[in-house]
């Protein structure tokens, strides 16, 4: 007979019953975050400084000596239009893969074991060292948040509605979980809103790297049409799939700690995260956009190419020696008809 536990479950049951019926959220020990949160706004205005610095050299020199044909024709495209929509978008798409991947590299160890590892906050990087876990993912909100009011600055033209709610959203509900962990004894759940903006990063940056890649692709290789289709096919499903996967993850989450929010966020937090929602299925909606018709212009290029390898059959047939020989043989006869026909003089 197999044994049961937990109110006729299997042992199998039991264990998975154990193992998700409480996250690490519902334990978090409402700490101080890091000692670096006094310098919250000159770590965020650096990061700006630094994202103009560098965004400035690539327009400059880099991106032309690294890509001159495209930084030439999106260069040509700003000057006859008078819009300079795809030099900022190309340039944009670089500067977010760079600072996307830094931060993936960067703090990948930290978000882990803070999330569902054993460290806390206040756990040493390394044994024996002054900086913790918290002092990189302060910084790191801040490296993101001001990547956002950076591109927020500069496509402000370009930007969708949904975009700009998106970006609001993240820079706003970032910088209160950080100033709110400045004081952890007056809020009880300062630490829970820092732990889901964690969660809400992470898969922002998961979900967002391979686009910015395949937009980049885009303008590289614009006549690769059959590759831009199946790779921007993929980043569709890829962005559903972790949309979908943060939604569940976060309903998991919130209702696991619930009980230690307080009141104003249980309308705050899923009103935001909505936002968020709506704003990536949206983007995700655009981006699907273009993978059709980068699937269009695939098909077209194929017709194209059909059609001209009948045009191009037809005129080596033509100049092939069997009907070179047949079209002499039926100019000579021709010319014997009319020799006969005709009267001699």
């Amino acid at each position: 007979m197999t044994a049961t536990t937990h109110g006729g479950l299997s042992n199998g049951g039991a264990l998975l019953h154990n193992l998700f019926q409480r996250s690490k959220i519902s334990d978090l020990e409402n700490t101080y975050l890091s000692q670096i949160l006094a310098w919250s706004s000159p770590l965020i205005c650096l990061f700006m400084i630094i994202y103009n610095v560098i965004v400035y050299n690539w327009e400059k020199w880099l991106l032309r000596l690294l890509y001159p044909i495209v930084y030439d024709h999106v260069s040509s495209f700003a000057k006859t239009t008078g819009t300079d929509r795809k030099r900022k978008s190309f340039t944009y798409h670089h500067l977010a893969c760079t600072v996307k991947v830094v931060l993936i590299c960067s703090v990948c160890y930290s978000v882990l074991m803070v999330l569902i590892g054993p460290h806390d906050f206040t756990t040493s990087i390394v044994s024996g060292s002054v900086a913790t876990h918290g002092d990189f993912l302060l910084t790191s909100v801040h490296m993101y948040c001001g990547y956002y009011a950076w591109e927020l600055s500069y496509r402000s033209s370009q930007a969708s509605p949904s975009n700009m709610l998106h970006h609001f959203g993240l820079i706003v509900i970032g910088q209160i979980a950080a100033a709110r962990c400045a004081n952890p004894e007056a809020h009880q759940d300062t630490l829970l809103e820092f732990y889901m903006c964690l969660v809400w990063g992470a898969f922002d940056l998961v979900s967002e790297l391979p686009v910015h890649v395949a937009m980049i692709l885009h303008r590289v290789k614009s006549d690769s049409h059959r590759m831009l289709y199946y790779l921007l096919f993929f980043c569709v499903g890829w962005c559903i799939s972790c949309t979908m996967t943060e939604i569940a993850f976060t309903i998991y989450l919130l209702y696991d700690s619930w009980d230690r929010w307080e009141s104003a966020w249980h309308y705050v937090t899923p009103i935001v995260f909505s936002i968020w929602c709506f704003a990536q299925l949206y983007s995700t909606k655009q981006l699907y956009g273009i993978t059709i018709s980068e699937k269009i212009k695939w098909h077209q290029s194929l017709e194209e190419a059909k059609k001209a390898d009948v045009e191009s059959g037809n005129e080596s047939g033509s100049n092939s020696p069997r009907l070179i020989l047949c079209s002499i043989e039926s100019e000579q006869g021709a010319s014997a008809d009319k020799l006969s026909i005709e009267p001699l003089y």
